[in-house]
C-alpha cells in the first residue's frame, strides 16, 4: 500500500469557478476537470460551461473586479484577483460546445 492515494469521487459542484482565486489555480482546474466534470460559472444568470483555457497574469487594473467578463476577439476572459483567464470554447446551457466567436454571433 506504499505510494498509493485515495481521492474522494469528483461531483459535479466542484466545477463551479470561484473568480476570486489565483488564474493560474482556474486554469489548472478547468485543465485537471476535463471532460468530467468540466468546468463552469455564471453570466446574466445562464450556467456556462469553459472550455480551453489560459491565463494571463496582470498586475495592475486592482480597480476592475475578479469575476468581470472581459472579451477579446476569440476569446471570453474573466478577471481573478491576480489577472485575466480566458477560455477559446464555451457551452451555453441548452446549447453545444462552440467558439467564442460561435457564441457571440447567437
Amino acid at each position: 500500500s506504499d505510494g498509493i492515494l485515495y481521492a474522494h469521487m469528483l461531483a459535479k459542484d466542484e466545477g463551479r469557478l470561484n473568480f476570486n482565486l489565483s488564474g493560474r489555480a482556474l486554469h489548472n482546474k478547468t485543465r485537471a476537470l476535463y471532460p468530467w466534470p468540466g468546468t463552469y460559472g455564471f453570466i446574466r444568470n445562464k450556467r456556462i460551461k469553459f472550455f480551453d483555457s489560459f491565463f494571463i497574469e496582470t498586475l495592475h487594473k486592482k480597480d476592475v473586479d475578479p469575476g468581470t467578463v472581459v472579451l477579446a476577439k476569440e476569446f471570453l476572459g474573466v478577471r481573478t484577483i491576480d489577472g485575466i483567464i480566458y477560455f477559446k470554447r464555451i457551452q451555453i446551457e441548452g446549447k453545444n460546445i462552440m467558439s467564442v466567436n460561435e457564441a457571440l454571433k447567437g
